[in-house]
This record gives C-alpha cells, sequence and structure tokens, in this order.
C-alpha cells in the first residue's frame, strides 16, 4: 500500500526537475491554486491548461503521478464539478476520468468521487419513498421511468460522467467496489433512465462491464438494475436498444437461482391475477411485455441481437430451466422472421441449444441414441428426411425436440388465446408459432389433439382475404399433425365433432373438412416409397366411412364443396401415389360406391347446384362457363384416375345406373343417391365424351318428373337438358367426337327429346294442381324456347332422322303440340315469339315428318289429337285476333308458318278432296272459312297474305274451288265470284 500522507507533502511537491514528475506536479499545482480564483476566465483557463497538460503524450504521466495528483487535489477537481461554467464541469469529469484510470489505487478517491457524481445525476432517491415507511412503499411498477429533475442539465457532460463511471467500474475490483455497490448501481440506473439516448447507450455498456466483473457482489441487486433497464430497450435508437439487451443478458447471470424470476416476470408483463393493484378498479391499465416488442422490432440487426441474446439465455444460464418456458416461444419466432438470415441464424442458435441439451442429459439419451430408437412414424427412421419448411432444412436434433416438447404444454393456452386476438399480426404470428411447435413436437403432440383441434379447426377456412395467411399455416400445422401423430388418435375428434354437437354449424363443417384434408395429406405423404399403404389402408376406409354417414353427407353443400373436394383429393391422390396397384384394385372394388356417391355429389355442387338455382335464369353463359369447368375440373380428374385401376368405367357406371333404376321409388330430387347420380352422369358426358347409358338414365329422370310435384325438378330438368343440348352442339362441331358418338349420341337425342317433352306436359298438366309464381313461369320460358331451339337445329337432323325411324312420335307430337297450349295458358303476352318458335320448328322438321302425320297425335282413343290440325287452328286463331290495327309483323309470321302447314294437303286435281284427321277433318269448311276472311279483310296487305294463301290452296285443290265457284255463281254471291274468278288458275 502507498503511503498517501508522504506522497502529498509540500515539501515533495515543490521538488522542480525538468523533465520528471516535479516539473508536472509543479505545473499543476500553479494551475490548480488558480481554480480557486473568482474570476471566471482563470479558472476555465487553469482547468484547460491542466488537461491539455495531463493528455499530452510527450508528458505521460505514471500510476504513482497519478496518484499524487489524485491525493493533492481531488477536493478541488471534485468541487469543480458543480461549478456554473459548463466547460469547467466538463474538463473536471474529463480530468478525473484521466487519474482514475492510471492512478494505483483509486480506492480512497472513491467515497469522494462517488458521493459527487451521485449528487450530480440525482439518483440518492430515485423511488421516491426515502421517507415513507416501509410498509407504505407501493410495488415497485413495470413500465420504464425516464428521470426528469436532473441536477446536470447538459447531455455532454451527463455523457462524460458515464464514461467515469466506467472507469471506475472496469479499473477497480470487487474488492473497492465493496461498500460503494448501493451508490453505484444507483448511478448507473439514473444514467439508464435518462432523456437522452447517447447516455442511456454509454450507461447501458457501464451496467454490462460492472455486472461482468461483480457477479458476486451483484446478486441482490440484479433486479433493480434490470428495471432501470427498461427505458433503454424501448428506445427509439437501434443501438441503444442492442446495446440494453447486452447489458440485460450480463444482469441476468448476476440474479442466478434468485432474482431471474423476477426479472422476466417484469420483461413479459406477467401479472399474478389473484394480485390486483386497487387503481386497476377505478381505471384501465396495462403491462408491456419486452420481449414482445424486440420479436417485432423493425429493425433487422435488433432483432439478430434478440434472438442471439434469447439462445444464449437459454444454453447457457444456469438457472435456464426456469425461464424456458418464456423464452423458447420467442426463440420459436424467430424461425419465421421476414429475413432469411435470421431464421437461419435462429435454427442454428436452437441447434446448439438443443446439442447443449444432450450433452447434459447424454445418460438418459444414452440408450435411445446406441439402440438407434426413433417415433413410430418414421417407419423405423426411414422417413427422416421428409420436406420441411424455411429454414428447416433438416430434421431439428433431438435436444432441440425435446426442448420445444417440454415447454410446449405451458405455452399452449396463451398460444389459442391469441389465435382469438383481434390483432391480426399478432394471430399470424400465433399461427406461426403452432406451426413450428408442431414441427418440433412431432408425436408428442398425440397428447395435445383433443385441445388442438378443437381449438384450431376454426381458424382453418376463412372467407376474409386479410385471414388467408392464418389459415395457411393453420392448415400446414394440421398438415404436419398428420403426419406425425396416428390417425387412430385424431379421426374419432374430427368424427365426434362432424356428428355432434356442431353437426349442423355450417362453419365447423367446412372447416372439418379441411382439417381432415390436411390430415389426411399430411398422413399418406409419411409412407416410405415402394412399401404401399399398408397400415394407413384402414385409415383411408375409415375416412370414406365418416365422410358417407348420412348425416355428414347430407351436409356438403355450396358453402363446403370446395373443402370436401380437397379432403377427396387429397385422400384419391394420395392412394394412387403410395399405394401398390392391387392395393388400389381392392379399394376400389370394395369402396367403389362410397368414392362415386362422394365425387358425384361434390362435381354436383361444383357444377349445377349453384348455376340451377330455380329462380336463376339461364344463358348461354352459363352453360358454357359449366362446360368448360367440367372438363377441367380437378374432381373429375381424381375421378378418371381413380377409375383408370378399373377393368371398365362404363361398366361399373352401368351398375350405379341399373341400381338406381330398381329403387326409383327410394329416389327423390336432391336426396344423396340423385346428386351422385347427376354428377356422374355429367361426367361420362361431358368429361369423358361418352353416352353410354343414356337410355336407362333418363328413364330414371323421366320416371321422377311424370311423378313430381315440385317445380324445382322441372326446372332442374329443363337446365340439364339445356346444358346436355349444348354439349351436343360443340360435339357435332368436332368431326372427331362426333363420329365417336355415333349411335349413342342419337339415343341421346331421344332421351332429351322425350325429357323435354315430360317437362312441357308437366308444366302444362300439374301448373293448375300447385301454386307457381310468375318469376317460375318467365324463366321456364326462356329454357323452353332455348331448348326446343337447339333440340331442332339443323346440325341434328341426322339424330333426328334416327328418332323418327325409331317408331313412337308421341313425345315428339306432345312437344310440338305444346306451343298452342302454353301460349293460351301463360305466355298470351309473347305472341310473336311463340309464333315465332312454333315457324321455327316447321321449317326444321317440316320435310322430315311428312311421312310420319299420322303418327303425329296427343293423347289416346277419343282423346286422340293430330298435331297438324292443332297447329293449323292455333295459327288461324292467331289470324283471327290481329286486332285492328292488325300487328303486320305477327300477321306475316303467322302466314309464312299457315303456309309451311298447308304444304302437307295433297294434291289433288280431278276430284274434290275431303280432308284427312292427321291434316283437316273438314277441309271445305276450312277453305270456305278461308275465303270468308279474305272478303271481310279491310287491311290491304293482310287480304293480300290471304289471297297468296288460298292461291296455293288453288294449285293444290282445284276440283274443291271450281265447286265453291259454281255454288257461289248459283247463290248469286258476287263478291265470292269476283274473288273466286281471280284465284282461278289459267
Amino acid at each position: 500500500m502507498i503511503d498517501n500522507q508522504n506522497i502529498g507533502s509540500d515539501d515533495e511537491l515543490d521538488i522542480y526537475e525538468p523533465g520528471t514528475s516535479g516539473e508536472i506536479i509543479s505545473y499543476l499545482k500553479r494551475n490548480f491554486n488558480t481554480l480557486n480564483d473568482q474570476v471566471l476566465g482563470a479558472r476555465k483557463k487553469a482547468i484547460l491548461n491542466i488537461y491539455e497538460k495531463l493528455s499530452e503524450s510527450q508528458f505521460a504521466i505514471s500510476g504513482m503521478v497519478s496518484q499524487q495528483i489524485m491525493v493533492k487535489f481531488n477536493k478541488q477537481l471534485l468541487q469543480c464539478f458543480s461549478d456554473r461554467a459548463e466547460k469547467i464541469r466538463e474538463y473536471s469529469i474529463k480530468i478525473i476520468s484521466e487519474l482514475l484510470s492510471k492512478c494505483d489505487d483509486m480506492q480512497p478517491f472513491l467515497p469522494y468521487v462517488i458521493s459527487i457524481v451521485c449528487e450530480r445525476v440525482n439518483c440518492q432517491d430515485l423511488e421516491g419513498i426515502l421517507n415513507v415507511p416501509e410498509v407504505m412503499r407501493p410495488p415497485p411498477g413495470q413500465k420504464p421511468k425516464m428521470l426528469i429533475k436532473l441536477v446536470e442539465e447538459s447531455e455532454e457532460l451527463r455523457q462524460e460522467l458515464c464514461k467515469l463511471m466506467h472507469v471506475i467500474v472496469t479499473c477497480s475490483n470487487s474488492n473497492m467496489l465493496y461498500n460503494h455497490v448501493d451508490d453505484i448501481c444507483n448511478i448507473l440506473r439514473a444514467l439508464s433512465m435518462d432523456p437522452c439516448s447517447e447516455v442511456q447507450k454509454l450507461a447501458c455498456k457501464c451496467v454490462s462491464e460492472f455486472c461482468i466483473n461483480n457477479k458476486e457482489l451483484l446478486l441482490h441487486f440484479t433486479e433493480i438494475l434490470a428495471r432501470g433497464l427498461l427505458l433503454p430497450l424501448i428506445s427509439k435508437k437501434s443501438k441503444v436498444r442492442i446495446a440494453a439487451l447486452e447489458a440485460l443478458g450480463s444482469v441476468l447471470q448476476c440474479g442466478v437461482w434468485k432474482y431471474n424470476a423476477n426479472v422476466f416476470e417484469i420483461l413479459v408483463g406477467f401479472r399474478d391475477p389473484n394480485s390486483v393493484p386497487i387503481k386497476d378498479f377505478y381505471e384501465p391499465s396495462h403491462n408491456i411485455n419486452y420481449l414482445a416488442t424486440f420479436i417485432t422490432d423493425p429493425k433487422v440487426n435488433v432483432r439478430d441481437m434478440f434472438l442471439r441474446c434469447v439462445g444464449d439465455w437459454v444454453s447457457r444460464l444456469p438457472d435456464r430451466y426456469d425461464h424456458l418456458p418464456r423464452l423458447i416461444p420467442y426463440l420459436i419466432s424467430g424461425l419465421f422472421d421476414d429475413f432469411e438470415e435470421i431464421r437461419e441464424t435462429c435454427f442454428e442458435v436452437l441447434e446448439e441449444a438443443g446439442q447443449e441439451e444432450e450433452r447434459e442429459k447424454e445418460k438418459e439419451l444414452r440408450e435411445a441414441k446406441q439402440f438407434g430408437m426413433d417415433s413410430d412414424w418414421t417407419y423405423g427412421g426411414k422417413l427422416k428426411n421428409l420436406p420441411l419448411p424455411d429454414p428447416i432444412k433438416k430434421r431439428p436434433c433431438l435436444g432441440a425436440r425435446m426442448l420445444v416438447r417440454g415447454q410446449y404444454r405451458k405455452f399452449q393456452k396463451a398460444l389459442f388465446n391469441e389465435l382469438k386476438d383481434n390483432n391480426l399480426s399478432a394471430r399470424i404470428r400465433a399461427a406461426n408459432l403452432m406451426r413450428i411447435s408442431v414441427i418440433y413436437c412431432e408425436d408428442y403432440m398425440t397428447q395435445f389433439l383433443d385441445d388442438v383441434i378443437r381449438s384450431l379447426v376454426w381458424q382453418l377456412v376463412s372467407d376474409k382475404a386479410e385471414e388467408k395467411v392464418i389459415c395457411q399455416k393453420i392448415q400446414e400445422s394440421f398438415f404436419y399433425i398428420g403426419r406425425f401423430c396416428d390417425f387412430n388418435t385424431y379421426l374419432p375428434i374430427i368424427k365426434s365433432g362432424l356428428s355432434g354437437e356442431f353437426y349442423q354449424n355450417e362453419d365447423y363443417v367446412r372447416c372439418s373438412f379441411e382439417g381432415l384434408a390436411q390430415l389426411v395429406k399430411g398422413s399418406l405423404e409419411a409412407i416410405p416409397n415402394g412399401q404401399g399403404i399398408g397400415k394407413k389402408m384402414k385409415l383411408v376406409e375409415e375416412v370414406l366411412d365418416i365422410i358417407t354417414e348420412k348425416s355428414i353427407i347430407n351436409s356438403i353443400s355450396t358453402f363446403n364443396y370446395v373443402q370436401a373436394a380437397n379432403l377427396m383429393e387429397g385422400l384419391i391422390r394420395g392412394i394412387l401415389k403410395q399405394g401398390k396397384k392391387e392395393e388400389v384394385e381392392i379399394l376400389l372394388k370394395q369402396r367403389y360406391q362410397k368414392l362415386m356417391t362422394i365425387l358425384g355429389i361434390i362435381s354436383y355442387i361444383q357444377l349445377v347446384d349453384k348455376a340451377f338455382i330455380v329462380t336463376t335464369p339461364l344463358s348461354y353463359q352459363i352453360l358454357d362457363t359449366i362446360i368448360q369447368a367440367a372438363q377441367n375440373s380437378d374432381v373429375f380428374k381424381l375421378l378418371n384416375d381413380i377409375l383408370d385401376y378399373s377393368e371398365s368405367k362404363l361398366q361399373l357406371f352401368s351398375e350405379k345406373v341399373t341400381q338406381a333404376a330398381d329403387n326409383l321409388d327410394s329416389l327423390n330430387f336432391g336426396d344423396i343417391t340423385w346428386k351422385s347420380l347427376v354428377g356422374q352422369v355429367i361426367y361420362h358426358i361431358l368429361y369423358e365424351n361418352s353416352f353410354e347409358n343414356v337410355a336407362k338414365i333418363y328413364e330414371i329422370i323421366n320416371y321422377l318428373v311424370k311423378n313430381s310435384q315440385i317445380p324445382d325438378l322441372c326446372d332442374f330438368v329443363s337446365k340439364l337438358n339445356a346444358l346436355f343440348i349444348q354439349k351436343i352442339k360443340i360435339q357435332l362441331k368436332n368431326p372427331q367426337l362426333k363420329m365417336e358418338g355415333g349411335n349413342q349420341l342419337s339415343l341421346f337425342y331421344g332421351g332429351l327429346l322425350e325429357s323435354q317433352s315430360l317437362v312441357t306436359k308437366w308444366m302444362q298438366d300439374e301448373t293448375a294442381k300447385i301454386k307457381i309464381t310468375q318469376q317460375f313461369i318467365q324463366n321456364f320460358y326462356l329454357l323452353y324456347k332455348f331448348n326446343i331451339e337447339g333440340l331442332f337445329e339443323s346440325d341434328i337432323d341426322k339424330m333426328l332422322q334416327d328418332y323418327l325411324e325409331r317408331g313412337s312420335l308421341q313425345n315428339l307430337s306432345s312437344l310440338i303440340g305444346s306451343i298452342p297450349i302454353l301460349h293460351k295458358k301463360f305466355y298470351k303476352k309473347q305472341d310473336i315469339d311463340m309464333t315465332k318458335l312454333l315457324q321455327f320448328i316447321i321449317k326444321k322438321i317440316h320435310n322430315k315428318i311428312q311421312p310420319y302425320l299420322k303418327e303425329l297425335y296427343i293423347g289416346e282413343g277419343d282423346q286422340k289429337l293430330f298435331v297438324v290440325p292443332l297447329l293449323i287452328a292455333y295459327t288461324i286463331e292467331r289470324l283471327e285476333r290481329l286486332g285492328d290495327p292488325a300487328d303486320l309483323k305477327l300477321a306475316a309470321i303467322n302466314f309464312e308458318t299457315l303456309d309451311l302447314l298447308l304444304e302437307y294437303i295433297p294434291t289433288v286435281a280431278d276430284q274434290p278432296y275431303l280432308g284427312d284427321k292427321h291434316i283437316f277433318e273438314n277441309y271445305t269448311a276450312f277453305i270456305q272459312k278461308m275465303i270468308k276472311y279474305a272478303l271481310d279483310e279491310k287491311d290491304v296487305e293482310i287480304k293480300a297474305y290471304y289471297l297468296a294463301t288460298l292461291k296455293k290452296l288453288v294449285n293444290k285443290t282445284t276440283f274443291n274451288f271450281r265447286m265453291e265457284y259454281e255454288s257461289a255463281i248459283s247463290n248469286k254471291q258476287f263478291a265470292r265470284i269476283d274473288l273466286l274468278k281471280v284465284l282461278q288458275p289459267k
């Protein structure tokens, strides 16, 4: 120990030797004496001279000289700390820092220096509870505090005080600081809570050094030092936040096994639910989760530093097991950071922590490692390298998986709550955290599946665009659960929800379908190549059994069919990819009906259920869209792929149709069988271009129409006919497809014509018994017109001819004869349209039906009505109702239609034509009526139409008109005589 009394004697200080310490001390003595001068300028000059002399490199002073100077002049320098001149205060702090950093023993001066610094930073009573009894002192707050009352107002000088404290904590040992720990902690806390960010940064570095060098002294000061760092932790400057994190890591090394738990409670904003402050009863309050602010920090370098710090705490804190539940979620969160390098760094940190865990538990894990024991889902270690999401490039090490597994239970409930939060970004992070947790926990998740599935299933599907990313992450979580967990554990949970309390909840059903789809995809992916489905065939069978249960399959609708399709896609794709050929054939043979039922219903809903709503008018655009969608349908591709394993697709379909035909009494419009049948019909016709079994299909459909009492069925069948008619048009435009259709296409045409005839007959007869809306009537008219025009297009001549040659024309008769009936009953305002429609039909089939006129009739026995007389009577009635003034456009259409019908009258020249039942029963009365109308007509143009029609009749039945002419002469009917003279052929 140096004798400070001898060193500080005046005799020794007065020695003057050029170039020695005596010279420096003599020079400094004169300037130190000047510091007591009342003149401000003299004091400034003196302090500057002292600083410059000490700073000159050629006058480098030794530790002994520094000690001598401090002994003699430390009090004068410390008095300058409170000088009114800022420059004097600044240089006095710098001089003290310089001297203390070089002196041999600073212990004698520490009481003076620290007490003065305490005064300058105002840290004597930071909490304001110095004179308050201990029992009345409030608990310290969790929120950051900022020092407001500043003794030293200059920021630069407070920075110099930080540098001075840095010298003290780095250049001294624990023994020197033992008596001053309390004051030093208060000083560092005050500087950490300074308003200036630079002061905060320097203070954090001081705290870090202080804790590193004096760890043993600071056990009971851990909490107050950590509280002092709260303000820098939320600073706006990233460098300050980084410095605060470093200091926090150093502080945590001091409070091991005792105070670190309190520090982490402060950092995460924990509040004991059993201890509520009285203030909270009167106004809302909240705590700050400081760690959460770091994981969402906008600065990449701050997030990187935070994750490295957390990794260090997880690996190296002696009491880390007490804090893992609070730290592991943040470490996992780094795996889905926006910045790629941070994600990779975080994965490496977790792996390092895992390896440390393995080293510590080496004895416990030795047996599992030596014998190669692994989870069942790996098939004995064959499936270790299945793909995982970025940045997890390989299966995490055992230690890392154990770390996450051990803590998942503790943060699971908080994670579920976060997923229901109103904050979207918090929900996204929770969804990501769930996904990564499943990957690390693997089959350990089995014990939590009941809570996991019931809590997360609601998040699987959403119609809101901003929630799509959440749904995607939760779907991935279910996918990995399916990969790692045995299907016997999660299928009962899904089934109980679908058939239990939520079976009528559309949202739950839709989400359950999606969840089951992801589980199935994950499970079927986790099969070694070439091994076959094996024990997971039971999974396929059970899923098919679940979804084909009556209550569940009936719940498939336009709201959830996409998810049901996704489920079937995952199931079938997995079967085809992993299954052996014989396994697929066995499955197809045993479960064909269920597969076809589900896929048929899904395709039905996807293509026609929404488009064929009874109140929705049909259009060419809708039909073309449906046909295009069918040709590109993923469901049909699945159906086609699975049917490729059968010996005959058509044979299976034929069995389905035959089964439906044998059980017609149990078949109802809109039920499961109906939807499945129609879906498969659409598949074969629109996707496969196959028209086999069409006759049987339309037998079933026509049976339902005949016995129907609901308008919806007839509307649906009309739209279905329109769809297939449009398909035929497309088919006929393609020569190759036209050739492939062949005779089956003609049979299909006949079925369509018969179906449309029955629908039209239903509209004529049944609507008198049931109530229908005006909108339904109008929509039916559009469908009726569309189908009539489609059935009698010029491109279908060959199919129409084949139909006529096959025999019974009752359906054709009914369809053609329906125009007059429907017009009178429903569509009186559509005069021109209905007449044009009739004209269109007659033009298209005029020549083809002439040989079959006797077979064109409606009804039987006494009720038999031939079609041609009915149409002629309807046309003449339209002429009689032209009105005054007449609609010339309507008149022209009616006369043209009448002329076409009259062409069926045979040409008879040498004898009178009396008429035929299938054309005219009383031809004489007809021509007399036409002559009368011609004579009575006043409109010149319409009269010309009558004359033109009569001339055509004269050319066909000349003898009849001669008889009329002779009768007019004998009766002296001069007007008729004049008219008939004009009509007589030359």
